[in-house]
């Protein structure tokens, strides 16, 4: 809400125009969120009226220990220079692993036999297992999120049939080209046949429509899942002598769905708690005229 109306407040107030796109927007909206990742994992262990920070955050100490690991580990394989992907990194695997405390803490792993905590885990109450695993799926947002912002290659070139190019290890084939006919539209289709870097071959098809009725052009970008990556390959605008062609890889974009499914279910799995469901309320019965007297 403050990224929407802080625009509009300023131009209201000083006639000064900004835009809300990627730099106003990422910068604001990053540093409203990452306080909020930062104490996300130590809501599920403070007691209401009760809360004990320090001891909240000596059970989470290794979980903090194991995401600062992992998101050094990471950028350094990566090859990252200096900059907030190892920060971002670092809030996601903080929210994901943190999500678990709970569930360990409640459970007693590793001070009691592990049959015993498996038994205790199964006794818990649904709205604890929903919180956890809704917390996973924020983890898991923020993860996709930075991997994306951080690696997404982008390749605008022009491309003949018979021609190739190259992006991210992924080797465009451009193989024919040809107008058809649809139902409602006339199209152009390029087919194309894409060599992943471990080998893998995958033919694509990308069209660029436009609709008869109103004149409107579309593009139907051709999708390859690689994993948790995407390859997006688009046919773009006509030339006279050759076609523009648009590649994406976006590593690692799937984790930003499955979060989106994991929160879903999370919710559900809340709904069938009966702790928290209300019923609805029953009318008292009316004293029989006997019972009266």
């Amino acid at each position: 809400m403050f990224c929407t109306l802080y625009p509009l407040l300023l131009d209201a107030l000083t006639g000064t125009t900004i835009s809300v796109g990627a730099p106003f927007f990422n910068f604001t909206f990053g540093a409203l969120m990452a306080p909020l990742l930062l104490v996300l994992p130590f809501g599920p262990l403070l007691a209401w009226k009760r809360a004990d920070l320090v001891a909240a955050g000596q059970r989470l100490i290794g979980f903090a220990a194991l995401a600062v690991f992992l998101a050094i580990l990471i950028s350094a394989l990566a090859g990252n220079s200096i900059s907030l992907v190892p920060l971002g990194l670092l809030l996601g695997f903080w929210v994901a692993f943190g999500s678990v405390a709970e569930l360990i803490e409640r459970s007693r792993m590793g001070r009691i036999p592990f049959g015993e905590s498996l038994r205790r885990l199964a006794g818990l109450p649904r709205s604890i297992w929903s919180t956890a695993i809704a917390h996973l799926g924020l983890g898991l947002t923020v993860l996709g999120i930075v991997s994306v912002s951080a690696w997404e290659t982008e390749l605008v070139t022009t491309l003949n049939p018979g021609e190739t190019a190259e992006l991210s290890g992924y080797q465009i084939a451009f193989d024919t080209f040809e107008q058809m006919n649809g139902p409602n539209y006339l199209a152009d289709a390029g087919s194309f046949t894409v060599t992943a870097p471990d080998g893998g071959v995958a033919r694509l098809v990308a069209e660029r429509r436009t609709y008869m009725a109103s004149g409107m052009p579309t593009t139907e970008a051709a999708i390859q899942t690689y994993g948790l990556s995407q390859l997006y390959l688009q046919l773009g605008e006509p030339l006279d002598d050759t076609h523009v062609v648009r590649v994406w890889h976006k590593p690692y974009i799937l984790l930003i769905w499955i979060s989106a499914l994991v929160m879903a279910a999370a919710g559900a799995l809340s709904l069938t708690d009966r702790r928290i469901r209300l019923g609805a309320p029953q009318p008292a019965r009316k004293p029989r005229p006997e019972a009266a007297q």
